[in-house]
């Protein structure tokens, strides 16, 4: 029999019932070890009371906090699949998400903003599921889905970044997930008084595998924040006693911001891993100057379900290095290009032989991955291949460059030419700019032109939409 996500999730045997689980920093609710169980089994009696059957696919549009946690085991409990749904999402984008998985009922408990998830009594479906619906205890119906369930399918149908293109479905089974968590917790392990601090959306399968999962099978408690702010984070951090913290990089940049803003004591917290999206030169040096703790990278895709690479807390990056990829995955390099195979990957995401293309280009050295680009965000220079995310390394090491990113603009003579986007934090030519990088590069990659922008595009990880870029401002 196929192991299910759920029970391995929540069975950290070591630690007792009423040790806490899940904490809101916002609303000061939190629940035990014990009362998430209950609360799991008993709604999904109740869904399964009001029509939910095996296989039926289920939309989760809610933030960070306890109901998102209940009501996705429940599903799963019940024998239901999850999409989970970016609460800050539009309707359309929301909408054409669960109409590409397949979903037939929603689960959504938002103010229509994505700003805040109601209380578990007012979660709604069709029809609608309220306590009085859920009974008291694990009813015969939970009882009877689990039972039934002699090989666990899809457990997450998740939507890949779409970076370059409209966003795709990944079905995550549940021997994905648990296998991407046996490496990712044997690779970073967390002990029973970890207090992680959940800042990424448990809609992505970072914050979801990562955060939300990697913590509670170790054992730990996670501290949730219904919405992202560097302020409030920080203050929750400290309040709470957060020992560990997971961010993409440019969260990783506006909590060190704030920390030299407005200090509180992170006395407690042992480290810290970002990943999601290449980390500008000197972040993870600033960061563990400014935070007090070191800092790793994790590396990982939402159609592995976890990582593929992560540092130990003994390890020290260095700028543009990840980690040792985790036990279990199989790798090649072709043509550059990084090609995993294991019990983690997606089935629909692999070829005749299992083998993912990862579409990112790669280096081994020393035993850990360098991430030097993108496949498919080459830009094709007089037949010459040019990696945006090194000219982006080069433009960010600028004292006066915030942010940046690369695009390719159509040119008559090469067929196409690298242009950069900057976000400024102090006064620089944009001449300057583009001759601090063209110094360092091979002519074919030398910047175009350079543009001032107020924010680059990014998804929910950090990495950057490139199809945003196409309208710059002007160039001065």
């Amino acid at each position: 029999m196929t192991p299910r996500l759920t029970p391995y999730v929540l069975a950290a045997g070591a630690r007792p019932g009423d040790a806490e689980a899940v904490v809101e920093a916002d609303t000061g609710r939190r629940v035990s070890r014990r009362e998430l169980g209950d609360a799991v089994r008993r709604t999904a009696d109740g869904l399964l009371g009001l029509g939910l059957r095996q296989g039926d696919t289920v939309g989760l549009r809610l933030s960070n906090g306890i109901d998102f946690v209940v009501a996705l085991h429940a599903v799963l409990t019940a024998g239901g699949s999850v999409v989970p749904v970016n609460p800050a999402h539009t309707a359309d984008e929301a909408r054409r998400q669960l109409e590409q998985a397949g979903a037939g009922w929603l689960i959504d408990a938002t103010d229509g903003e994505g700003r805040r998830a109601a209380p578990l009594e007012r979660l709604t479906a069709p029809p609608a599921v309220a306590p009085e619906n859920a009974g008291t205890g694990a009813g015969p119906h939970a009882r009877e889905a689990s039972d039934s369930l002699r090989e666990a399918g899809t457990a997450v149908v998740a939507s890949s970044s779409g970076t370059t293109g409209l966003p795709k479905t990944v079905r995550l089974s549940h021997r994905n997930m648990i296998a991407a968590l046996t490496a990712g917790t044997a690779a970073l392990p967390l002990a029973p008084d970890d207090r992680v601090l959940a800042v990424l959306p448990f809609a992505h399968a970072y914050g979801l595998q990562a955060v939300l999962h990697h913590t509670l099978r170790c054992g730990g408690t996670v501290v949730t924040l219904a919405r992202y702010r560097p302020g409030p984070a920080l203050r929750a951090a400290a309040e709470h006693g957060v020992t560990r913290l997971f961010a993409v990089p440019p969260q990783l940049r506006t909590l060190c911001a704030a920390q030299r803003e407005a200090p509180v004591n992170l006395d407690r917290l042992r480290g810290v891993v970002t990943g999601g999206a290449p980390a500008a030169p000197g972040l993870l040096a600033d960061a563990r100057r400014v935070l007090g703790a070191p800092v790793r990278m994790g590396y990982g895709l939402t159609e592995t379900a976890g990582y593929l690479a992560v540092a130990a807390d003994d390890d020290t990056p260095e700028p543009g290095r990840t980690a040792p990829l985790v036990a279990g995955v199989e790798h090649r390099l072709v043509q550059g290009e990084l090609w995993v195979r294991g019990p983690q990957v997606a089935r629909d995401a692999v070829d005749a032989d299992g083998w993912l293309r990862t579409g990112d280009l790669v280096s081994l050295e020393r035993g850990t991955l360098r991430i030097t680009g993108r496949c498919k965000e080459l830009i094709k220079v007089n037949g010459y291949q040019v990696a945006p995310a090194e000219l982006e390394e080069l433009m960010q090491r600028h004292p006066a460059v915030a942010d940046a990113a690369v695009a390719a603009v159509p040119d008559p003579v090469t067929g196409e030419a690298p242009v950069a986007y900057v976000v400024l934090c102090a006064p620089v030519a944009d001449a300057e700019l583009a001759a601090f990088v063209n110094a360092r590069v091979a002519p074919y990659k030398r910047v175009r032109t350079v543009h001032r922008v107020t924010a680059i595009p990014r998804t929910a990880s950090g990495k950057i939409v490139r199809r945003l870029l196409t309208v710059p401002a002007e160039p001065r």
